[in-house]
């Protein structure tokens, strides 16, 4: 009996013949916010998915990369390496910001997704001075804040809101 071996995804920068498989994913994605946060955010149009990643190509400092199994683009990754100032408060600092990472609903746990992160943290070994990786997210998403964990990711503070609905009382 022969046995084949699973393969996992290449992973590679993304390119122009990408853009429009990664802009459906952004609307996916996009799709899964507006449902969270109706109030918040707003469904994405695949032409200004598609105009964004135009414009992210290229750009110093951003940096997208792409998850391809057997020729189906199954995942992206967005992260930007991001440079603060010193002021009075803290010092100066260089940080890796993860903005999007997104990942086909078929291709969930199998992997993907930490090889995704892990090329982000290769990334971030060769940024000189960096301090930390972070990202924001919504704590009702807990399958999402599982998979952060296990990537090794820490809970550094709480962002709270007060909203209209509240009155502001």
């Amino acid at each position: 009996m022969e046995s084949t071996a699973v393969v996992g995804p290449i992973i590679r920068p993304i390119e122009q013949p990408d853009i429009c498989a990664v802009a459906n994913l952004m609307i996916d994605l996009s799709q899964i916010a507006v449902q969270s946060h109706p109030d918040i955010h707003r469904p994405l149009r695949v032409d200004h998915a598609r105009e964004y990643l135009e414009e992210k190509i290229g750009v110093e400092q951003e940096f997208i990369y792409v998850a391809v199994t057997d020729d189906q683009l199954v995942g992206y990754i967005h992260f930007e390496v991001c440079e603060r100032a010193e002021t009075i408060f803290s010092h100066a600092r260089k940080n890796i910001y993860l903005h999007q990472i997104y990942v086909v609903k078929e291709f969930r746990r199998k992997g993907v997704g930490s090889q995704l992160i892990s090329t982000m943290k290769r990334f971030a070994q060769e940024v000189e001075n960096l301090k930390w990786i972070w990202f924001d997210m919504y704590t009702s998403n807990s399958s999402a804040l599982k998979f952060y964990q296990s990537q090794g990711f820490e809970t550094i503070g709480t962002r709270m809101s007060l909203g209209q609905d509240s009155g502001f009382k």
